[in-house]
Formats: C-alpha cells, structure tokens, sequence
C-alpha cells in the first residue's frame, strides 16, 4: 500500500512500454473527418426518410414558397368574359327600367347596374394584395368597355 495518497493503490506493473499498434492500411487519416455512425432503422426495417435537399448554399430551405398569385391575363379574360355577360343582364332589365315610372337619371342607374357592379367589384379586389393583379387586369377591360362602348352610348342617347 502506498503513502502517498495520491498514488493508487495497485502496485507498480515493471515493464516495457507498450508502443501503439499501427492502424490498418485501409483506415482513414488521422486528419480526416469521423464517418457518422449509421442511421437508425424504423420497426419494418426501413431507412427514415432523405433530408430535404439543400439548395446552392448548403442549407434546406427555410419555409415553403409563396402561393402563386392570379395574373394580370387572367384579369384582363374574367373582365372581357364578364362584360359579355353583362350584356344580356342589361337587356333583360330593359322592361324593368322603361315600365317604371322613373326619371332618366333612374333608368340610366337600372341599366348601368351590371357594369357598376362589375367596377366596385373589381376595384374592392384591389385591396387584397393577393389579387390586385387580377383586379387590375378586370379593371382595364371595364375601363375601355366604359372608354369605347358605354361612354359613347350614353353620350348619343343624351344627344350630346
């Protein structure tokens, strides 16, 4: 038993020092990166599923892509295709507005009616940034219908 109470207790083993092995040719480097130890398998067996890919940089994507927004085009062919519908919405309420006993400002209002609805419609769509582009594409088209077919309309019937 030693004095020492730092020593330990076992006695000295007198020896030769023993000089490491030297690794296998086939092992890597020393200066070489650990290999990651296997991935675990799932209760069937199977591997867990890949990683996201990483892009250029190295690293996964951080979120989802935005969700696409409409078009313009798709705005300028809903605003054609509703002002073609609007069309017959305005004939069918011919009778209403000329049996009605109504000033001219009234009937105008009446007929008018679709293509103003078609206006505030697409103008309240400007205000979700998601569809402003489609509202602008169906304001264009409601804009030169009023340009080139109702304001012209109009201006004839009043004898302007």
């Amino acid at each position: 038993m030693s004095s020492n109470p730092d020593e330990p207790d076992t006695p000295d083993r007198a020896g030769p020092p023993v000089e490491p092995a030297a690794p296998p040719a086939d092992a890597p480097a020393a200066d070489a990166p650990p290999t990651p130890p296997p991935l675990p398998a799932d209760a069937a067996g199977y591997p867990p599923p890949y990683p996201p890919p990483a892009d250029a940089t190295g690293y996964p994507p951080a979120e989802p892509a935005p969700a696409k927004r409409p078009p313009l085009w798709g705005g300028l062919l809903t605003g054609f295709g509703l002002l073609i519908v609007a069309i017959p919405v305005m004939v069918a309420m011919f009778p209403i507005a000329y049996t009605a006993r109504l000033t001219s400002a009234a009937v105008l209002a009446i007929l008018l009616a679709p293509y103003i609805v078609l206006l505030v419609g697409s103008a309240l769509l400007m205000i979700s940034r998601r569809w402003r582009r489609f509202a602008t594409g169906m304001l264009i088209m409601i804009a030169a219908a009023w340009l080139v077919v109702i304001g012209p309309c109009i201006g004839l019937s009043m004898g302007v």
